[in-house]
């Protein structure tokens, strides 16, 4: 008898694999990006659906934010009538990307009827079949199936408990209920922990005004000159569990660092001055890109990225960086964030 199940997967990629495998069931995937962008609390969905909509098309200029919020609601809808399925089973991983989108899933189920016993959870890091595990969008269809056959593990009202307090922290505009979750026991989700370290470690570097992604593409480009493509290849390889996807690597790191009144990087100044340069035309050109002085100076930490850019105007979760200096800073020895630029005195 065919058992009335809904799985949630973190995006598209892994949908399909879903699809091909012999698990039964409907498939639902999360699209969002929630380390980009305002992701504040709202006092409705409908708020924070356009909210983020509006964030969204930003990105994504082709896709209008009318055509964004409709595919948010219908996602939201199923989620809030969760309770009328026998199994809801999410589907997720270890980095950031992922873990944003658990809590954030756990956070909506702590206010709907469906009963815990009912949520299940596949969350892995590691695959015995797969020698770098990166995500689940590297699995086969039979490997999915054997997940679901061995991996599955119901979320309990601890779990949920947990995420709906992390969702909540990293919605806040005061980031410090977040980073303190850094010092609490976050061990009933296992990769939440490293996953808060990396995204404080996307607030502006104490030391040079970089975040954490900015400064892994200098450091990829002090080795030598690199296409947009072998940069985004190269920054992954730095990381521990890669999270962003290129089209979010382009339009707000890459460009930023090149479409500067003092660029840290450059590329061939014929190429880059074209008005129609986009991620697409981009990322087909074997263009190299190279530091500039400035690039090699920020990285030295001889210069300060804010201070020539006239300061800074970005989210990281429910914080808004903004001024001419970052209201927060990240410590990367001390491994916490610091406030302003008065108390960057401290010792290394």
């Amino acid at each position: 008898m065919t058992r009335n199940i809904l799985h949630v997967t973190n995006g598209d990629a892994f949908a399909a694999i879903l699809n091909n495998s012999r698990i039964e069931g409907e498939i639902v995937p999360y699209r969002e990006v929630l380390h980009e962008g305002p992701c504040q609390l709202q006092n409705s969905p409908e708020k924070w659906i356009f909210s983020r909509a509006e964030y969204l098309s930003t990105l994504l200029p082709s896709i209008s934010v009318n055509s964004i919020q409709a595919a948010s609601s219908r996602f939201e809808a199923v989620i809030q009538s969760a309770a009328r399925y026998e199994i809801v089973c999410l589907w997720f991983e270890h980095d950031l990307y992922d873990q944003l989108m658990l809590i954030r899933l756990l956070w909506l189920f702590s206010s709907t009827s469906i009963s815990p016993e009912r949520l299940q959870l596949i969350c892995i890091n590691t695959h015995s079949e797969i020698p770098r595990f990166l995500g689940l969008g590297q699995l086969s269809p039979a490997q999915a199936l054997s997940l679901w056959d061995t991996q599955r593990q119901e979320v309990n009202t601890n779990q949920i408990s947990l995420g709906k307090k992390a969702w909540e922290a990293y919605c806040c505009e005061d980031p410090n209920d977040w980073e303190i979750l850094l010092e609490e026991d976050t061990s009933i989700l296992p990769f939440l922990k490293k996953a808060i370290r990396r995204h404080l470690q996307q607030f502006p570097s104490a030391f040079n005004g970089v975040c954490r992604t900015e400064s892994l593409i200098l450091k990829a480009l002090y080795q030598e000159p690199l296409s947009a493509a072998s940069l985004f290849q190269a920054t992954n390889q730095m990381e521990e569990a890669p999270f962003m996807g290129d089209t979010i690597f382009f339009n707000n790191y890459l460009l930023g660092l090149l479409n500067s009144p003092c660029p840290l990087i450059k590329g061939d100044p014929d190429f880059s001055r074209k008005p129609e340069m986009s991620f697409e035309n981009l990322w087909k050109t074997q263009e190299p890109f190279q530091l500039t002085l400035h690039g090699e100076n920020v990285l030295m930490e001889k210069e300060n990225w804010l201070d020539l850019k006239g300061g800074i105007d970005t989210w990281r979760g429910g914080v808004h960086l903004s001024g001419t200096q970052s209201p927060w800073y990240w410590h990367e020895s001390l491994g916490c964030l610091l406030k302003e630029k008065k108390t960057l005195s401290i010792i290394r």
